[in-house]
């Protein structure tokens, strides 16, 4: 199915309604591409919030969800989990094991019937090989993001990833999804909340009541640094943590200290 995505990319809504038009695939294949035809077009015209995932559960009935226990990515799990057959799902981590992170993966594992794969961030590569936080390392391996996104594929047998990026979310994000659309074919991704906006993904956690990583509240986000306000906080509300993050990375507490200093 996804071969035909490049035919699709020139394929018009009118030509969709007449079957003889589709000698490139078969049927029930063209069926479905025509339904994914009509939801771009109908997006044009009136876009919805649910067009995104049922465009690509046309195109393939498992997934990969990128999980980060944030506002976004739990509403994109629970859409995945409604629209796709098979749902995997992994989550990359600065630090293992961190009460707060494991308290939302474990609700998201109970909820949808699901093992969620943990995996440490690529950036963390980074941080150790140019001393982020902690002592350099110069014989670590940089790691690309592909070849995260290619391990977690060979590991579940299954190509396309779902994402919690947003157009919303910045300017960068907005380029990138309105270049590649919210089924992005050439990197296999695809994007069920990318025209959602922040109240949409409150209204929606708060219906399917929905359970966002506790550190959320606190931060206004999932925790993805160790910038000095969000490891303050941590330090407070967190201790126990704040001790394993100092583990990995010693000179965080400085991190910390440094917000305190401020205040």
């Amino acid at each position: 199915m996804a071969e035909c995505f490049g035919i699709l990319k020139e394929y018009d809504y009118e030509r969709t309604s007449n079957r003889r038009s589709r000698p490139w695939c078969d049927p029930w294949a063209g069926q479905q591409l025509g339904k994914i035809a009509w939801f771009r077009w109908r997006r044009r015209l009136m876009p919805g919030l649910f067009d995104a995932v049922k465009a690509a559960s046309l195109v393939t009935s498992e997934v990969i969800v990128a999980f980060s226990a944030g506002k976004d990515s739990c509403v994109t799990i629970d859409l995945c989990a409604r629209h796709f057959k098979t749902v995997k799902a992994y989550f990359l981590y600065q630090v293992p094991d961190l009460s707060f992170q494991e308290a939302a993966l474990k609700f998201a594992e109970q909820k949808y019937g699901i093992e969620i794969m943990r995996l440490p961030h690529f950036e963390v590569a980074d941080f150790l090989k140019y001393g982020a936080f902690c002592k350099q390392d110069a014989n670590v391996r940089r790691v690309k993001p592909l070849e995260m996104y290619n391990y977690v594929r060979e590991q579940t047998g299954i190509h396309w990833i779902a994402a919690g990026e947003r157009i919303a979310d910045s300017i960068i994000r907005r380029a990138m999804i309105k270049q590649s659309s919210a089924i992005d074919v050439k990197r296999g991704r695809f994007y069920p909340v990318a025209e959602w906006k922040k109240a949409d993904i409150v209204r929606y956690i708060e219906h399917h009541k929905l359970k966002v990583s506790p550190e959320a509240r606190l931060l206004g986000h999932s925790f993805r640094s160790l910038m000095p306000e969000d490891m303050a906080k941590i330090k407070e509300h967190y201790p126990a943590d704040f001790d394993k993050i100092c583990r990995v990375y010693p000179f965080a507490g400085a991190s910390a200290l440094k917000f305190e200093m401020t205040q």
